[in-house]
């Protein structure tokens, strides 16, 4: 199948290929940049990754004019959007349905500058993919539409979760290299589909429909928790902070985020704790006080509770790559990584 995407006006292509063909084999995998800039409309950067299953694309718009993608495709394809913080001051994401043919998505944007996350696959690979969690195509955009908020540009979105998050950051920031690259990323890709569907379902279970306040309010909630993570609101001061009650807030956090206030502010600590053990620059203790735990026995249990081993065993894994380093330059000796871990 062929799909090319392009700026309409003025006219600049940034994705014209040939993709998911039956001939190409499964460790292919192909990347290419793409950058538009223009004085009257802006820039935009386009790094695309090409495997036998996906397309995955990232764009960094820095635009100072609204512009409008044109989508042209010889065959029906799905695509999973992710919308970064600055499209609307808010994080999004959706999965579509693009019919062959050619379809337009106008860009107008309340920040300049803004991230995407967009992955497309053939109708066939995704019906396939929804046949193993025992959905149909038709069932599963039936829940789709179940879950649609009523906020114009938010419609049929939903707001990105702690989890999906944590995916998109690991596609965008992967640095291996051929079949392992390919391999990653379309783990990584499976995942963020998983996690979409999931949330859809959970969402429209729920059955709560939203106006544009109240994403609004949820969005600063949402802020609120992540700038306050040593000394978090209680659910009380937390919707006073926004202007709403707590049951509001507790019933319609959940559905916008997939979580509760307390599973997202500890979704955060976790993956933030990890991120620093992986750093090597602080030991236990040191993550435990700079996340605001009483003691360092309580963020182990809680950390290990989260991702079923301890922080202990990231430093092992850091301090081993780091001998291994070391010794392969061979300037220090293994008495002195002990002493630069433990230090």
């Amino acid at each position: 199948m062929r799909l090319q995407t392009r700026i309409k006006e003025p006219d600049f292509t940034l994705c014209d290929q040939f993709l998911f063909s039956e001939k190409c084999g499964c460790l292919d995998l192909a990347e290419k940049p793409s950058t538009f800039e223009s004085q009257e409309y802006g820039s935009l950067i386009e790094s695309t990754t090409t495997t036998s299953q996906f397309l995955i694309r990232f764009l960094q718009l820095d635009l100072v004019k609204p512009v409008t993608f044109e989508i042209c495709t010889t065959k029906p394809i799905i695509q999973l959007i992710f919308l970064m913080e600055r499209f609307d001051n808010q994080m999004k994401h959706q999965i579509r349905e693009i019919k062959e043919g050619t379809s337009v998505c106008p860009i107008s944007l309340n920040a300049s500058t803004a991230e995407c996350l967009a992955v497309s696959m053939t109708e066939k690979h995704f019906c396939s993919f929804l046949e193993t969690i025992n959905w149909d195509k038709k069932e599963a955009f039936s829940v789709m539409q179940a879950s649609r908020t009523t906020n114009g540009l938010a419609e049929q979105c939903l707001s990105t979760s702690p989890e999906i998050l944590n995916a998109i950051r690991a596609i965008c920031t992967c640095d291996r290299k051929g079949s392992f690259k390919r391999l990653y990323m379309e783990a990584k890709v499976t995942e963020l589909l998983l996690l979409q569907l999931e949330q859809y379902q959970k969402s429209a279970t729920l059955g709560v429909k939203f106006s544009k306040t109240d994403i609004e309010k949820m969005h600063e909630a949402r802020s609120l928790i992540i700038k306050n993570l040593t000394t978090p609101c209680s659910l009380i001061d937390l919707a006073k902070r926004v202007g709403t009650n707590e049951f509001k807030l507790k019933k319609q956090f959940k559905a916008l985020f997939g979580t509760t206030v307390f599973g997202y502010l500890n979704e955060i600590k976790m993956n933030k704790a990890k991120q620093i053990l992986q750093e090597g620059n602080l030991n236990v203790t040191e993550v435990a006080e700079q996340l605001g735990y009483k003691t360092s026995s309580h963020f182990v249990t809680a950390f290990k509770r989260y991702f079923g081993y301890s922080p202990g065993s990231v430093l092992k894994v850091f301090s081993a790559m780091l001998l291994y380093i070391v010794e392969v330059i061979g300037n220090f000796t293994a008495e002195d990584i002990v002493l630069i871990t433990l230090s």
